[in-house]
């Protein structure tokens, strides 16, 4: 009898856990994931290079886009630029598993 309530148990703390596993994983990947990633565009003929900073929503919500710079570590912003042509007007909306580039 005891050993029918010690599998019983383990088989129950097993699924427990398991589910309390599947609740963090869905958990993590739900919502908006924003990445961010930037480069530069070389124009032809001696002109100015330009900075070019594209935005992907990896999640299943979507995000709000604000604005677009850079900011430094400590938190200070170094350059905001401004809607202009080339990219979306802001405020842009990402839905989910889109991206917006700048």
């Amino acid at each position: 009898m005891t050993l029918v309530a010690l599998f019983i148990a383990v088989l129950s703390l097993a699924v427990a856990v398991g589910h309390v596993l599947v609740d963090m994983i869905t958990w993590r990947f739900s919502g908006h994931r924003v990445k961010v990633t930037w480069g530069w565009v070389f124009r032809p003929r001696g002109a100015y290079p330009g900075l070019i900073i594209t935005a992907a929503n990896a999640g299943r919500s979507p995000a709000s886009i604000e604005g677009w710079g850079v900011r430094l570590h400590d938190g200070s912003t170094l350059v905001e630029f401004e809607a202009g042509r080339g990219g979306p007007q802001l405020p842009h909306r990402l839905v989910a598993q889109d991206s917006g580039c700048r």
